[in-house]
């Protein structure tokens, strides 16, 4: 490294032990250095679907770097009208965290989001992979909510256990006979402590950030779900 260099080089003197050459690419450990002529561009990749400023670096840790890079998230995230209009209010008290499943579909959490524009989405997710599911409904009954989740486990499989709210989809006689059936253990979470359900809750946290409200024409929402989808399981 040469004794002297420009003063915006010196970020990149205090991790030159750490950067290579690989066709003609600049890397930092196995990550692209991005050069400031296409920062932007990766930020708006980085952005798409409005997952939010920590999710956003933890996709960024992983391909990409340059000096400040967190920073450049995190004004990209505060100047978006969108992601500011939709940030989660600060954090409760923790709750005791669920056991890590020892397989992919042991333990699926399930809830609802909606009403927008008078549909329901039905969100699934499986606790291990943090896999969603996602469905639009337009009555978010029991007998409904039931005949989705026939058609998850009918190519997916049957899990070991199910955890909702007390919403009465989930407390419905359709429901237990479901879980009878299937021999599903049924987990539902305390009236006071919703937050149990904690994989549907954030998740849902998530996706209402990109549900909009019924101001939002419904053709927007549905592109922007899909978009969301793209973005989060990638």
């Amino acid at each position: 490294w040469p004794i002297k260099t420009l003063p915006e080089l010196d970020s990149f003197r205090r991790e030159f032990e750490n950067l290579s050459i690989q066709n003609s690419c600049v890397y930092r450990g196995e990550r692209v250095v991005i050069p400031k002529v296409l920062q932007k561009d990766v930020l708006d990749e980085l952005h798409q679907g409005h997952l939010g400023a920590s999710k956003m670096k933890s996709l960024a840790r992983s391909l990409v770097w340059w000096p400040n890079l967190d920073k450049s998230i995190e004004s990209t995230v505060s100047k978006c009208p969108h992601c500011q209009s939709t940030r989660p209010d600060a954090p409760e008290a923790a709750v005791h965290p669920w056991e890590f499943p020892e397989r992919a579909w042991d333990r699926l959490h399930v809830d609802f989001a909606g009403p927008v524009h008078g549909l329901y989405w039905l969100i699934i997710v499986d606790a291990r992979t943090k896999w969603p599911e996602v469905f639009e409904m337009k009555s978010a009954t029991a007998w409904n909510t039931v005949k989705k989740l026939m058609d998850v486990i009918a190519r997916f499989g049957v899990p070991s256990q199910i955890v909702s709210d007390n919403g009465p989809q989930f407390t419905s006689d359709d429901f237990q006979k479901f879980c009878q059936r299937f021999n599903i253990q049924h987990v539902r979470s305390s009236p006071f402590h919703p937050r149990s359900n904690g994989e549907a809750e954030r998740f849902i946290r998530t996706f209402k950030n990109v549900l909009g409200t019924n101001d939002v024409p419904l053709f927007r929402i549905s592109y922007r779900i899909t978009r969301f989808l793209l973005a989060y399981n990638s």
